[in-house]
């Protein structure tokens, strides 16, 4: 039997429930005994703040040893929860790392305003808890690295296990049409995920081109103040869309806005994977990028590299070299899916599944 520890589900992490459920089908697939555990809210009396420290840290603490008794394998998901391995049989455990850009940032290798100082010592606390697991996974080969570097991992107990695509994302199917051109930003405004060069980018972009009523379609978290500044002084208000600011996206929809989009627009200053580019190569779209963490690992046709994420020029460049890209459909990539993964998570698993 292998217990999966999902996330807090009032935590409010989409790409972690995704994840959770993508290993939990690659369980079942192999044909694995599995059920799935979510931690209580507790505290609601003592605030917000409080209650969900409590809800998603310390509470599983006390109840996961009661849990985890017997012959059970324990799957944890998101890294953010390594500290619960504390609380189970470290030689039973397997923990999924997403990235650590926590750390990047605190060492200057990224914008310090990626992490909190508290972030900064609940992700240290989750590290510490990754120490003592059997098995730590990784979507990526860069990650995998940053394990092994920066928070002193042993090489032979990193595996990496790439994540899968869903079926949503395929050529065939609904194709948003805007009567004109434009181009996909989707995802969280976090610094490292560079809004700002993706905002910028499209300035520039329209202004090499101005007879071309370039749009830019912004999925996820609406636009900031400072970046509806930017684009109210080019004169592009008319020119941005933010269809999801008022309803949650699924997949069939995200997948019919990418099938529309000349490009994804996804220069981030780091990635520990990236879903939004296999998403949009899935569906024939092309994707504009940087060239750093994850990212480095994404190549072949429709991918067009951003040299200097933080040079509008560059990502303008690159914007309209992907919206020439000609027929998107007929090169989609044939996406890795989850059953492609449970092989590779089954190998990655064997220590602890075979562990006495």
């Amino acid at each position: 039997m292998v217990l999966l520890l999902r996330n807090w589900n009032e935590a409010g992490q989409p790409s972690m429930k995704r994840c959770a459920d993508g290993l939990a089908s690659c369980l079942q697939q192999a044909g694995l005994p599995a059920r799935s555990w979510w931690p209580r809210t507790v505290g609601r009396n003592l605030g917000l703040r409080t209650s969900a420290a409590l809800s998603r840290y310390a509470a599983p603490l006390w109840e996961l040893p009661r849990r985890c008794r017997g012959n059970q394998r324990v799957l944890i998901p998101d890294h953010g929860n390594g500290m619960w391995v504390n609380a189970v049989e470290g030689h039973r455990c397997a923990v999924m790392c997403h990235d650590v850009i926590p750390l990047h940032a605190a060492a200057g290798r990224l914008d310090r305003r990626n992490v909190s100082a508290g972030a900064l010592v609940v992700f240290r606390l989750a590290m510490e808890g990754l120490r003592r697991a059997r098995v730590v996974m990784t979507p990526s080969h860069a990650t995998a690295r940053d394990l092994v570097e920066h928070v002193g991992l042993p090489a032979q107990r990193v595996h990496v296990v790439p994540l899968g695509v869903d079926e949503a994302f395929q050529p065939i199917g609904e194709r948003k049409d805007l009567g004109c051109p434009y181009v996909v930003s989707v995802g969280v405004d976090l610094p490292y995920k560079n809004l700002d060069g993706v905002v910028r980018g499209f300035i520039a972009a329209a202004r090499r081109r101005r007879e071309v009523p370039l749009k830019l379609v912004r999925l996820g978290r609406p636009l900031s103040s400072p970046h509806r500044q930017l684009i109210d002084e080019a004169g592009l208000a008319s020119r941005v869309v933010e269809p999801t600011a008022e309803h949650p996206l699924d997949d069939d929809e995200l997948a019919a806005w990418y099938r529309g989009a000349s490009a994804l627009l996804f220069p981030s200053h780091w990635e520990g994977y990236g879903w939004p580019p296999r998403e949009a190569l899935a569906c024939g779209t092309p994707v504009v990028l940087s060239n750093r963490g994850a990212l480095a690992e994404l190549s072949g046709p429709g991918v067009h590299k951003v040299t200097d994420p933080h040079s509008d020029n560059d990502i303008a460049r690159a914007i309209w070299a992907a919206c020439d890209d000609g027929d998107k459909g007929a090169r989609a990539e044939t996406p890795l899916r989850w059953s492609g993964v449970t092989p590779l998570l089954m190998h990655a698993l064997s220590p602890i599944l075979e562990a006495a």
